[in-house]
């Protein structure tokens, strides 16, 4: 029984009776000395006062572990294909500045839309290698990993993306995960690489120890609390904006691998598409995901997208593609599976708007624009 309902009934019971809830105040030298000069009903006050204040303060506390979501529920019934020009790719990611203009990229060019998905325009690269993400700080200013298993390059555009510059990062392979803070700060994370930049890319400077790991994905809760995964179940936090970050273990011998923020939970992927969230900050609470999702965005702690693929027929060579949404934090799901012609796998998937999420497919007809509506 909660406080507040307590409260409620012992009122209901007392009735008119309240004088002798508390016999021990009235004793008091200075009550009595209240109650002789016809202070009694000033008692009576005082003490409905003290008891409303904690009623409402325990009501206020419960009321604020209550996670209260009153946004539209997600359904399929809103999903929507595009009639699209996009080139026929895999695109690894893609992003947008506002719900109108975003980017995708892929192997050696990137396309732009900025009519909410319908057209498409590609820009081509100084490079080929493929790429693995994309993130804009401002509606000018953008930056691109990629590379190959020898190598990872950064790009960046100060333009909107018509033009990019490329700066070899020193790296053994790809790199793994790249977060920016600003236009200038920014972090980029893979096999034993963990670099910081204050200059926009510029220059860059070790984070990490001088023992070899496997850093995995990076990103930021705040504009100080920020987060790094690992090999062996560690992961690194900072909370100074990443001047410096503390080594610390889950119980793992896994991969930890992507890294999600919704409410007050941080969220990381405990093996290679394992079906497990640990919640970094709640004592490791898990959160069991279907294993066939490859990637997740939050809208809200009850409100998730997931993107991946599944074999309808294990004998059959190509997979199918899902999208699975949930509207309980993944307690329950539910799922939409697509012809192998529409999409073999879901490779990209961002937020649009408040109420509007894309994704991407590609299938053996090619690469479909798909909108989810709330």
């Amino acid at each position: 029984m909660s406080f507040c309902t307590f409260n409620q009934q012992r009122h209901q019971a007392e009735g008119t009776q309240n004088t002798a809830t508390s016999p021990m105040l009235y004793r008091t030298p200075l009550v009595q000395r209240l109650l002789k000069f016809g202070g009694h009903q000033f008692m009576k006050t005082i003490c409905y006062l003290l008891i409303l204040t904690v009623s409402l303060f325990a009501c206020r506390k419960e009321n604020n572990n209550t996670v209260i979501d009153n946004s539209p529920r997600l359904t399929f019934d809103s999903l929507k294909t595009l009639t699209s020009n996009i080139p026929n790719a895999v695109y690894p990611d893609l992003t947008f500045i506002n719900e109108t203009t975003g980017f995708a990229i892929t192997q050696g060019f990137i396309v732009k839309t900025t009519d909410g998905g319908d057209t498409w325009t590609t820009i081509n690269l100084p490079i080929t290698t493929p790429l693995k993400k994309i993130q804009f700080t401002d509606n000018q200013t953008g930056y691109i990993i990629g590379g190959d298993n020898t190598f990872g390059v950064l790009l960046k555009t100060t333009d909107g993306g018509q033009n990019w510059i490329v700066k070899n990062l020193n790296a053994l392979e790809c790199p793994y995960g790249m977060y920016f803070l600003n236009n200038s700060t920014g972090f980029i994370t893979g096999k034993n690489l963990f670099i910081k930049t204050t200059d926009g890319g510029q220059t860059w400077t070790s984070m990490k120890s001088n023992a070899f790991r496997m850093f995995q994905d990076i990103n930021f809760k705040n504009s100080t609390e920020g987060y790094s995964t690992s090999n062996n179940g560690v992961y690194f936090k900072t909370t100074n904006g990443g001047i410096s970050w503390d080594s610390l273990g889950y119980n793992s011998t896994n991969y930890l691998y992507d890294i999600y923020f919704t409410g007050s939970k941080t969220l990381v992927r405990d093996g290679w598409h394992g079906n497990i969230l640990v919640d970094l900050e709640n004592n490791y609470a898990t959160t069991t995901i279907p294993s066939n999702t490859t990637k997740l965005l939050f809208l809200n702690q009850q409100k998730s997208i997931g993107i991946g693929l599944h074999w309808v027929d294990p004998s059959y060579y190509y997979s199918n593609g899902d999208i699975l949404i949930t509207n309980d934090g993944w307690k329950t799901f539910e799922q939409k599976t697509f012809t192998t012609s529409e999409a073999i796998n879901f490779t990209a998937i961002a937020k649009m708007s408040d109420s509007k999420t894309m994704m991407l497919s590609i299938g053996l007809a090619g690469t479909k624009v798909i909108i989810l509506n709330r």
